[in-house]
């Protein structure tokens, strides 16, 4: 993966981002360009398809590794009341997200907001 530095100014320091969707490549470049800028990045699969899991496991232990704080957690989007409880263990577990990045595969229904 090519190497990305933080542009003068660009500063997420203290917030915290949620990635939704690890079957692609980009979930993975989205998570760890969050966390060089200073974010905190939950993984979260938009699937319960073990690649996809195993995907968003993977990105959250490069988020870790950049020295951000990280959860993976696996969700499945296409259930309205499995976001809902996935996004309150979240918000639990990591706080609530100020920036949210979805790159599923699956399209929502509604606005993230109105689903969690």
């Amino acid at each position: 993966m090519a190497e990305w530095k933080r542009s003068p100014g660009f500063d997420l320091s203290g917030k915290k981002a949620l990635v939704i969707g690890f079957a692609n490549p980009a979930g993975e470049a989205v998570a760890i360009a969050l966390a060089e800028a200073g974010a905190d990045v939950a993984a979260a699969s938009a699937t319960m398809d073990g690649d996809e899991v195993m995907a968003a496991k993977r990105a959250s232990k490069a988020v870790a590794a950049i020295g951000r704080a990280t959860l993976s957690h696996g969700w499945d989007v296409t259930l309205p009341t499995n976001v809902q409880v996935s996004y309150k263990q979240v918000k639990r577990d990591f706080g609530t997200p100020d920036i949210v990045v979805y790159n599923a595969d699956a399209p929502l229904t509604k606005r993230i907001t109105e689903v969690t």
